[in-house]
């Protein structure tokens, strides 16, 4: 996984994630214990397209077979988390489902498949976005917008995600 330790309490990391907008909800997803919400994905691995990153991903995390779309954003993001500061480089693309396995059609909220990463994912609707603590925190706007017809920078400075 691409991602390193500067000192004990600073880290950088290179994260890819996939939109799932399907029905006018959004799938999001969180560690059981946190308190906020993200847009499923993971930590990219060396040599590995970061598209192919999010199908893997999605398939390791809920069994899901997906269609990678475009990249809509490039986030450079910076929070800390759990006392340490981040320095997140974000590739956010669209993402379409194709197949998601029988114990998950149909719920609104379920388990993620790694018991190890105890990862909770759940379908929102499009309207909840804005009040919502959702990161990085300008996903709760854009979503809601048409999505843009090419790839947007973001800088974010989130405060203390937990």
């Amino acid at each position: 996984m691409l991602g390193f330790r500067m000192g004990e309490a600073s880290r950088f990391q290179f994260r890819v994630a996939g939109l799932v907008v399907q029905d006018g909800r959004v799938l999001l997803h969180k560690v059981r214990e946190d308190d906020f919400w993200a847009v499923p994905g993971g930590r990219g691995e060396l040599f590995e397209p970061s598209a192919a990153t999010v199908a893997r991903e999605l398939a390791e995390e809920i069994g899901a077979r997906a269609e990678v779309g475009p990249l809509l954003w490039v986030v450079e993001d910076f929070f800390t988390y759990r006392g340490c500061r981040y320095h997140e480089l974000g590739f956010y693309y669209a993402v379409k489902l194709l197949e998601l396995p029988p114990e998950v059609q149909g719920a609104v909220e379920f388990a993620g498949r790694e018991p190890e990463k105890r990862l909770i994912f759940r379908w929102f609707p499009l309207q909840d976005l804005p009040g919502l603590r959702l990161y990085p925190a300008f996903l709760r706007q854009e979503v809601l917008d048409p999505l843009p017809a090419g790839v947007r920078h973001v800088v974010a400075y989130e405060r203390d995600t937990a």
